[in-house]
């Protein structure tokens, strides 16, 4: 059985460095996107405070990449009304970055 537990809550300091650390990997990795697992991720790298559900099935741009937000696979384990969408999202992925030449 999976349970879904709430992630401890964070500071502006250690998101502060995360991201420093990750803005690093993605200047050597040089991804053409970034998919965005969870609400919390969509937060911090949009820096903003709109829900999940309203932020997926868009492009954003970090950094100057694209970014695709959807649902972590944890949520998807414990609401399965959510897994329609998040193949929406996996759709623009495969139709967009995956399929694309």
């Amino acid at each position: 059985n999976y349970r879904y537990t709430q992630a401890i809550s964070v500071t502006n300091k250690e998101i502060h460095k995360c991201k420093k650390i990750f803005n690093k990997q993605l200047k050597i990795i040089k991804p053409k996107i970034i998919v965005g697992l969870g609400e919390s991720v969509s937060k911090t790298l949009l820096n903003t405070k709109d829900n999940l559900c309203d932020l997926r099935n868009k492009i954003y741009k970090y950094e100057n990449i694209d970014l695709l937000l959807t649902y972590h696979p944890m949520e998807l384990l414990t609401n399965n009304n959510l897994k329609r969408d998040t193949w929406e999202d996996y759709k623009i992925l495969k139709k967009d970055y995956i399929n694309a030449e």
